[in-house]
């Protein structure tokens, strides 16, 4: 966000403030506050407004998934609604494979030392 002033609470809650100076930097500490949360909603709002369009239109509830997950989350739902299959059983399958061939996996540019 590069915020130009990341502050602590200057004093500590149980503290009993005393005088006009420490009033003012508790009130110079909640404005700091209260205007940098309100930029990262500013910031974070495209994003908000995508999980609330996918909760809307699919159903899914992903306002605290990662945009991986959502996205996978998304996917994993709309195959099981056109196939009729449980999203649980759809997560459980599995290719098992013997063998993977590496030649076929890597750039033939790469190198590996040892």
């Amino acid at each position: 966000m590069d915020w130009p002033n990341v502050q602590e609470m200057p004093i500590h809650h149980s503290y009993n403030v005393r005088t006009i100076e420490e009033i003012n930097t508790i009130i110079e500490y909640c404005i700091n506050d209260v205007r940098s949360t309100k930029q990262l909603m500013n910031l974070s709002k495209p994003l908000l407004d995508v999980r609330s369009s996918i909760k809307k239109d699919y159903g899914l509830k992903c306002y605290s998934y990662s945009n991986t997950k959502m996205g996978s989350e998304l996917l994993l739902k709309l195959y099981c609604d056109s196939t009729g299959q449980d999203p649980r059983e759809v997560k459980e399958y599995r290719t098992y494979r013997e063998q993977i061939p590496t030649k076929t996996s890597y750039f033939p540019t790469s190198t590996f030392k040892v």
